[in-house]
């Protein structure tokens, strides 16, 4: 369970969401591979995904591929 079942509308923000071994560290992993990737970034839920997370938590990474190796992170 991951950021792809979150923009899917699979699972909510709760589901997906887990505590680290480092305090006060949660993390989303990516899910299960969605066949169509870039099309799932570009829908309203991951806008929606970046607002409900910075307003729960002070800090928000995003950790992505490098831009110049594949599209997805362009968007």
């Amino acid at each position: 369970n991951g950021l792809s079942d979150y923009l899917s509308g699979r699972l909510s923000l709760t589901d997906v969401t887990k505590p680290s071994q480092v305090a006060n560290l949660d993390v989303i992993t990516r899910g299960q591979i969605p066949p169509n990737p870039s099309e799932l970034l570009m829908h309203s839920n991951f806008s929606k995904l970046v607002e409900e997370v910075s307003s729960k938590y002070d800090l928000v990474i995003i950790d992505t591929p490098p831009i110049l190796a594949v599209t997805d992170p362009a968007i």
